[in-house]
This record gives structure tokens, C-alpha cells and sequence, in this order.
């Protein structure tokens, strides 16, 4: 079984994502998007047996954890943000003996590669279960998340929303707000606007933050991104951009302008999204979680718009315990508190936990 490390450009990454079902977190192009915003170093592994294959989108942090020489030049690698995680080619799919040993190699080729830990956001609707392999050092970490069928009929949609998004709706409406599809040209601008100020009012870390670069790379995937509009008294009122490839549409990034929260016009936005994503033929529509991961007023909200609950997996893979044993107890010493009480915080890798997740 072979485990070669692919660069944006390689053929092998392209000829797998032709062959087998995927989404726009698993395409190059999406991957160096990420690459340039973290500057981390980004590609894909290719860990395969012939037409069995598996692959990984990835970037690779590497750099102190700290001023001590302890934590130096420490490496982790992390998913691409969104849901990329392990994909398997269709002569894969359902082979346990194929993956846990896929993985084995993995796991080598990290320890390889002198990185000591792996987070891996699987998708929730693509990836493969990875529990019962066996793998040492693998812990995984479950996350509700809220997804729209879309083979139910429109009345179907309808019934499965929660009455109080029914009445809110229906009120948009009656206010004369209209839901639609915008070009990046015309709305692009107003867009990045609304996005910026939700996450302003939100108080939201820097992590959520996405300068003009990244959302003009967006726009280079093509009809793989959508703007999703909510026009109210002459200007825009709520925006979200849609991912949408292989029957799976991504509510990614959106938001609403602070002196029209009162009316939701998100509520109608969603709505019109999932019968949007519908007429298109799409299979299902993946709206998230809430902040975090948590089941918190955000995934409340989201709830309200399907009885359709699945889950993506945290993978969380120390591939040097030793080390990483070691680097928690540096980390925790430079932030005066126990071991134990940075593993506590859920942050992975826990040597890079920032003292607010201590609070």
C-alpha cells in the first residue's frame, strides 16, 4: 500500500474526485484557498491498493508552542476548514479492512513526518465511520449537526418547519422581502459587508474573519459557489454563500445587516435555499451546527428548519503520545495550570489551547 503526498496540482488528485463523490471541501483548488489564508502548508495524501484509495485534503501547522526550546518547531495537521476529512473511492466504500489499514499507514507516515497530532473534520454525509478500527491514539468526538432531505416534496419541507419559522416566513413575505440568487459582481461587495458585521456583533474570534483575498477566491470556483440574497426595502438584508457539488449543498458563510435582525430574514433565505437546492436536483442541503459544535440558540435556530438530524465526526489522532504528553505538560506549565485542565477544555491538540478556552 503505497502513501504518496500530493501537491495542488497533481493529476491523481483530480482523477480520484472524477471517480468517486465528493464536495467542494475536497477539491485542490479549495484547498490551496485554505492554504493561503492559515499559510500553512496544504495538499492531499493518496494512500492506496490498486482501485482502493483513500484520501485526505490537508495543511500542516507547524511552530512553537511557546518560548521554550521544548516546543519548538512543533507540527500537527488539521483539515482544511469546513469538511473535508478521510474520502474513499467507490471500490473502497464499505471496506473495513481496507480503511483501518489505510489509516495504519497514515499514522506511519505522520510519525514520518515528525507530526504529532491530527484533527480530521469528517464530512457529514461522505465520510467513512471510523469507529471499531483499533487505531491507537484515535478518539472521536460526535457533533449534531442539521440537514434538510431533499427528497421530500415542497409541502413535506413545509410541514417539517417549525411553526414559529412557518409564522416568520410567511411574515418576510407579507413585509415584501424576496429571497434569490445574486451574481458576485452586483452583490459581492454588500455580501462580505453583512458577513463582517454578524460576525462583529457576534464578538466572534479572528478564526471567522475573511479577508477580500479569500472571498475573491471563492469566487473563482464558479458554479460550485452561489450567493443566496434576502432583498428588503431596496438593499440587501441577509446573504449567505452556498457550496454545492455532487447532490450536496453547504449553507458555508452567511449573515444579516444588525437593523434587520427583528424580522429574520435569514428564516426566508434558509427557505428559499432548500427549495432552491431541490429544484436542482440536489440530495441534501447541510445547514451545521451550532457555534462551536454545541447545541447552543445558533443550532436551535437551524433545527427549526427539518426534523433531519445527522452528525460529523471530530477525529482527534495522537500519533506521538510520548510527545504530546510531554508538550501539554510544557503548555500548561507556561499557562500555570494542571495538565488535566487543558486536556478538560476539549481543544485539540490540547498543547495548543489558548488560555480563553480556560476560562
Amino acid at each position: 500500500m503505497r502513501c504518496d503526498v500530493l501537491g495542488f496540482d497533481d493529476t491523481r488528485w483530480r482523477e480520484l474526485l472524477r471517480a468517486t463523490r465528493h464536495d467542494v471541501y475536497h477539491l485542490p483548488e479549495y484547498v490551496a484557498i485554505e492554504a493561503r489564508r492559515t499559510r500553512y502548508r496544504g495538499g492531499a495524501l493518496l494512500i492506496g491498493d490498486g482501485e482502493r484509495q483513500l484520501l485526505l485534503p490537508y495543511l500542516v501547522r507547524r511552530g512553537p508552542i511557546d518560548k521554550s526550546s521544548e516546543g519548538a518547531d512543533v507540527a500537527d495537521l488539521l483539515s482544511p476548514y469546513g469538511y473535508a476529512g478521510v474520502l474513499v473511492s467507490a471500490a473502497a466504500a464499505g471496506d473495513r479492512g481496507f480503511l483501518g489499514a489505510a489509516l495504519r499507514q497514515l499514522q506511519d507516515h505522520l510519525a514520518g513526518e515528525g507530526i504529532c497530532a491530527a484533527f480530521l473534520r469528517q464530512h457529514p454525509v461522505l465520510s467513512p465511520e471510523l469507529e471499531g478500527l483499533g487505531l491507537a491514539g484515535l478518539s472521536l468526538r460526535r457533533v449534531p449537526t442539521m440537514i434538510v432531505r431533499l427528497d421530500r416534496t415542497e409541502p413535506e419541507i413545509w410541514a417539517h418547519t417549525r411553526k414559529g419559522h412557518q409564522s416568520t416566513i410567511n411574515r418576510c413575505m407579507r413585509l415584501g422581502q424576496t429571497a434569490r440568487i445574486g451574481s458576485w459582481r452586483e452583490d459581492g461587495e454588500a455580501f462580505r459587508e453583512i458577513y463582517r458585521e454578524t460576525m462583529a456583533q457576534a464578538g466572534a474570534s479572528g478564526d471567522y474573519y475573511f479577508d477580500d483575498a479569500y472571498f475573491d477566491a471563492l469566487q473563482a470556483l464558479g458554479d460550485r459557489v452561489h450567493l443566496c440574497l434576502v432583498d428588503s426595502g431596496g438593499e440587501l438584508a441577509a446573504a449567505c454563500l452556498l457550496f454545492e457539488r455532487c447532490g450536496i449543498v453547504h449553507a458555508h458563510l452567511g449573515g444579516t445587516r444588525e437593523r434587520h435582525r427583528p424580522q429574520s430574514p435569514f428564516s426566508l433565505l434558509l427557505h428559499f435555499a432548500r427549495l432552491w437546492a431541490r429544484e436542482r436536483g440536489n440530495e441534501v442541503l447541510h445547514l451545521g451546527s451550532g457555534v462551536g459544535g454545541s447545541e447552543d440558540a445558533v443550532f436551535h435556530f437551524k433545527a427549526g428548519f427539518s426534523r433531519d438530524r445527522t452528525q460529523y465526526v471530530d477525529a482527534q489522532f495522537v500519533v506521538d503520545e510520548v510527545r504530546y504528553k510531554k508538550l501539554v505538560e510544557v503548555r500548561a506549565a507556561s499557562l500555570g495550570v494542571a495538565p488535566d485542565a487543558l486536556v478538560a477544555t476539549g481543544f485539540f491538540p490540547a498543547y495548543r489551547a489558548m488560555p480563553k478556552s480556560l476560562s
